[in-house]
């Protein structure tokens, strides 16, 4: 059996765990697919940024 899980989110950290991005329109008659991105190929640095970002909230949080 295969699945797909879809996973909404707006906060651009979020990229680092997906391998692909989805951008919906808004039309009067229904949503649209506007953009199909593949997000594997800069899997690291997005990792990575979203590390840095994640730690950095933590220690500013700690104070």
């Amino acid at each position: 059996m295969d699945a797909t899980v879809v996973s909404v989110g707006h906060r651009p950290e979020l990229e680092a765990f997906h391998t692909r991005k989805l951008v919906l329109e808004y039309h009067p008659d229904g949503a649209r697919l506007a953009h199909d991105e593949s997000l594997e190929q800069w899997g690291f640095h997005r990792t990575a940024r979203f590390l840095s970002r994640l730690f950095g909230r933590e220690r500013d949080a700690a104070g």
